[in-house]
């Protein structure tokens, strides 16, 4: 079988595509786990929990169940931006002195995941926004075959705009986008 370089291109094309779908997708799933995480953090149950230890954080202990656990996340936000932490230690060690008792928010099944506070920080919703919109922008080039690193011909954005839209695209008048129907007697 002779492949010649332009299929060898289109192959190649669509691999870099798909690949760079599924990172965007992976990461924006992983962080999309933790926001949900940090969002229904304010209706865990509650516990008491005493402040044992500051490396950055309050190190809490509390128990659930019968068993102890040790846990150093103060945010509800940490889950998703360990910065959070190293931006709030000063406030940290003012709120939650040594020896302190705390209300403990902990994971309903997983007990081991708790925070101290459960005010939800939105921003996180515009990173993992861009990267599904980026994503799909990815997904959307290994589909139609978006050729990689040619710019000198728009004939695949042509082709995907009458595929999407029964639209046709105006490259040599720079004009963008027209329907079909405006154009065609």
């Amino acid at each position: 079988m002779n492949l010649d370089s332009a299929h060898m291109g289109s192959i190649t094309s669509r691999a870099v595509w798909f690949l760079l779908a599924v990172i965007l997708g992976s990461v924006a799933a992983l962080f999309s786990v933790q926001a949900y995480r940090a969002f229904t953090s304010k209706n865990w149950p509650v516990t008491n929990g005493v402040v044992v230890a500051f490396y950055e954080t309050p190190q809490y202990r509390y128990s659930v169940g019968g068993r102890t656990y040790t846990n150093g996340v103060a945010s509800c936000n940490e889950f998703w931006s360990s910065y959070v932490a190293i931006r709030n230690s000063s406030k940290y060690a003012v709120r939650y002195p040594l020896n302190g008792t705390v209300k403990v928010h902990y994971h309903p099944k997983k007990p081991e995941l708790a925070v101290l506070e459960t005010q939800f920080d939105s921003s996180v919703l515009l990173p993992i926004g861009g990267m599904l919109f980026f994503g799909l922008i990815c997904f959307l080039g290994f589909l139609f075959g978006w050729p990689l690193g040619s710019r000198s011909s728009l004939s695949w954005l042509r082709e995907t705009a009458s595929i999407l839209g029964n639209a046709t695209l105006d490259v040599e008048g720079q004009e963008g986008f027209r329907n079909k129907r405006e154009t065609d007697p």
